[in-house]
C-alpha cells in the first residue's frame, strides 16, 4: 500500500561571504515587500473595507528588480494564504467553534520582531527556481540580475548545504530563513513522501490506546497482546525545573540591567525545548513503532480537554500544565508519524476514564483514593490509574469485554504492574537510569 504525506526538510546553509551578503539585502527587500502589502491590506480590513487578496501589480513592478518576479509573486501569495487562514478562523469564531484556549484571532502580522525592531529575513523561492541536490548545493535561479550584477555573480547562486535530510521525494517550495539566535541560515524545503508500508491483518484487538498526562506522559494499552506501558516523566520534569530556574538567574541579571531580551535569553529557552521536545517525539516514536510491528491500525488518543481551564493543583503544577505540556502538539506529533506508517490516529474524550472502574463500571471520585492508584468502591478491582484511563479511552470506541480473571492472571499482572520506562536523556528505557549526571545533566 503507498501512502503519501506532506513534510518539511531542514538544513543549515553555508554561504559564502559574497553570497552571505547577497542572501542579507535579498531577504530585506523580500521583507519590505510582505510588510508593504501586509500594511496595505491591515488598513483595508480595519477601515472596515474589502481586502483585496488580488495582485498587486504596482507593488510587483516595483519590487520585481528587487527581489526577482517569480519571488515577488510567492511573497504575495503567500500573504494571501495568511489573510484567508485568518478568515477562515474568524467565521469559527462567529460561529463559537473556536476551541477555548484561543482568545483572540489576530490578523497577519509583519516580518519584524517587535523586542528588537530586526526585519524577520525571509526569501521565499519557487520550486522549479531551485535545485537540491545529493551532493551538498542548491542552485538557486531566482536571485535578482540587480543583486547578481551588484556582488558579482554569474549564473544560478550555488550554496553549500550541511545535515542529513530524511525525506526525498517531490520538492515544493523553498524558503530560506536567516535565524538572528543562532546567526545561521537555513532552508525549509517542502516535499511530498511517497512510501510502500504494509497493510497489518486485520484482527479484533488491533489498536493502541493511550492516556496522555502530566506526570505520566503517557499510558499505553497494546491491544494485541493485551500489554500496558507507563513513560514516568520525573527526569522531564526535573530537567525543566533546572531549566526554568537557570532562565530565571539570568533573566533576574537582565532586569537589573535594565534590559528585557537578549541573545542568550532566546538561547537558553530554545535549548529548553529542544531537549524537552527531544523526550516527547522519542517516546512517540517508540509508541508508533511498537504498535506497528504489533499490525495496529488505529491509535486512540485521550484528550484532556479544558485541563487548563480546570488546572488548581499549585503553582508547581499549574506551571507545569500551563506551560509544559501541550496535548495537542503531542497529538499532532502522533498523527504525523502515525502517518509514515500507514496508520490512523483517533482523539477520543476522556472524560472520566480514570475513575470508571473496567469490570464493572461503576464511576465515582471516591475510586481515586490516592494519585496513580484505581480502587473500585463497587467491586473492589485494583489497577493501575493511568492504566485503567488508557483502557476505558478503548473502550469508548471499541467493544472489550474485560475479564478481571484475565488481567490479574496475565504476566507482570498488567494492570497493577504495568511496565514502566525511564527516560535517560537519550532514549527510552525499561530500567531506571542512575540518579546523577548523566548527558551534561545535573544531579537530580
Amino acid at each position: 500500500m503507498k501512502v503519501k504525506f506532506q513534510r518539511t526538510i531542514v538544513v543549515e546553509l553555508r554561504p559564502d561571504e559574497k553570497t552571505e551578503r547577497l542572501l542579507r539585502e535579498w531577504a530585506e527587500n523580500c521583507a519590505v515587500l510582505w510588510n508593504t502589502i501586509n500594511y496595505k491590506r491591515r488598513q483595508q480590513f480595519f477601515r472596515g473595507e474589502k481586502v483585496d487578496l488580488g495582485e498587486d501589480r504596482l507593488l510587483y513592478d516595483l519590487f520585481k528588480p528587487l527581489v526577482g518576479s517569480a519571488t515577488a509573486q510567492q511573497i504575495m501569495r503567500k500573504n494571501s494564504e495568511a489573510w484567508k487562514s485568518f478568515f477562515a478562523l474568524k467565521k469559527k469564531e462567529a460561529k463559537r467553534k473556536l476551541p477555548l484556549e484561543v482568545k483572540r484571532v489576530s490578523p497577519p502580522g509583519y516580518w519584524k520582531d517587535r523586542t528588537t525592531g530586526r526585519k524577520r529575513l525571509i526569501i521565499v523561492i519557487r520550486r522549479d527556481l531551485y535545485t537540491f541536490s545529493q551532493s551538498g548545493k542548491i542552485r538557486i535561479k531566482a536571485a535578482p540580475k540587480k543583486l547578481k550584477e551588484k556582488y558579482g555573480v554569474r549564473g544560478p547562486l550555488i550554496v553549500r548545504w550541511v545535515g542529513r535530510p530524511r525525506w526525498w521525494g517531490r520538492f515544493g517550495r523553498m524558503e530560506i530563513i536567516y535565524d538572528w539566535v543562532s546567526k545561521k541560515w537555513y532552508a525549509h524545503i517542502s516535499v511530498e513522501v511517497e512510501i510502500n508500508v504494509r497493510s497489518p491483518p486485520h484482527q479484533p484487538n488491533d489498536f493502541t490506546s493511550v492516556d496522555l498526562g502530566v506526570k505520566i506522559p503517557a499510558a499505553v494499552f497494546y491491544g494485541p497482546i493485551g500489554e500496558f506501558e507507563v513513560y514516568k516523566g520525573g527526569r522531564i520534569l526535573a530537567e525543566w525545573f533546572y531549566w526554568m530556574k537557570r532562565i530565571a538567574e539570568y533573566q533576574s541579571k537582565l532586569n537589573k540591567s535594565g534590559v528585557k531580551n537578549s541573545r542568550m535569553l532566546r538561547r537558553l529557552y530554545r535549548k529548553l525545548w529542544r531537549r524537552i521536545n527531544h523526550a516527547f517525539r522519542a517516546m512517540i516514536k517508540r509508541i508508533v513503532g511498537k504498535s506497528y510491528r504489533l499490525g495496529v491500525r488505529t491509535i486512540y488518543v485521550g484528550y484532556p480537554k479544558h485541563i487548563r481551564l480546570s488546572a488548581n493543583g499549585g503553582r508547581k503544577a499549574n506551571g507545569m500544565v500551563h506551560n509544559l505540556w501541550s496535548f495537542k502538539k503531542l497529538i499532532r506529533w502522533f498523527e504525523e508519524k502515525a502517518a509514515e506508517y500507514g496508520m490512523k490516529v483517533v482523539v477520543v474524550e476522556e472524560g472520566r476514564t480514570s475513575k470508571t472502574c473496567p469490570v464493572c463500571e461503576y464511576s465515582s471520585r471516591e475510586n481515586r483514593p490516592y494519585r496513580g492508584l484505581f480502587v473500585c468502591r463497587n467491586c473492589g478491582f485494583v489497577a493501575h490509574a493511568d492504566c485503567v484511563a488508557a483502557l476505558n479511552i478503548a473502550r469508548k470506541r471499541v467493544p472489550i469485554r474485560v475479564n478481571p480473571a484475565f488481567l490479574r492472571d496475565s504476566p507482570n499482572e498488567p494492570m497493577t504492574r504495568p511496565r514502566p520506562l525511564y527516560w535517560d536523556f537519550s532514549q527510552w528505557r525499561m530500567a531506571e537510569p542512575p540518579r546523577g549526571g548523566i548527558l551534561g545533566f545535573p544531579a537530580l
